[in-house]
């Protein structure tokens, strides 16, 4: 789509033939796409990124992501794609608690210690990139108060 025009595609919900579409982008954007097992496929044939939302906190987190994460470059390449280009961008969707959670808990819930402990082991999966999403927050009093706990969890991840 992003090509020069005409553009012509098909695949079994889209057909498009010899259109011109505008606006193209000035830069090239990249794809990232989320899923699990079902969607290992499609990020490894088209996407310039994988873009996971872990359920396991600690060591295990760390292993399941990077596990993954290996599977997924090993697809790419046997699809002939450069996998250096492509990146892994873990997002946190974030819930505190007032209390730890328990050793059940999922990854991102919890206290700032343990969401803390969430964004090292995103580090250690080999994340390129982490988003921190604070939008689950009811308790947030404000926009003020939502950014006062970004900047924390920054300081905090720049001294560790």
């Amino acid at each position: 789509m992003w090509g020069p025009d005409p553009v012509t595609f098909r695949s079994p919900r889209v057909v498009i033939d010899n259109a011109s579409v505008l606006p193209k982008p000035a830069t090239k954007i990249p794809v990232m796409l989320g899923g699990g097992s079902k969607a290992v496929q499609r990020i490894a044939k088209r996407a310039d990124g994988w873009l996971p939302v872990p359920t396991t906190p600690g060591p295990a987190g760390a292993a399941e992501l990077r596990a993954s994460w290996d599977r997924i470059r090993e697809m790419a390449s046997e699809y002939g794609r450069d996998t250096s280009r492509m990146e892994m961008v873990v997002v946190g969707n974030v819930t505190f608690t007032d209390r730890p959670a328990g050793p059940d808990r999922s990854a991102f819930v919890g206290t700032l210690d343990q969401i803390m402990d969430d964004v090292q082991m995103a580090a250690e999966a080999g994340a390129d990139e982490l988003i921190v999403d604070l939008n689950l927050q009811d308790w947030f009093t404000s926009t003020g108060q939502m950014l006062e706990t970004a900047v924390k969890i920054r300081e905090r991840t720049a001294a560790s």
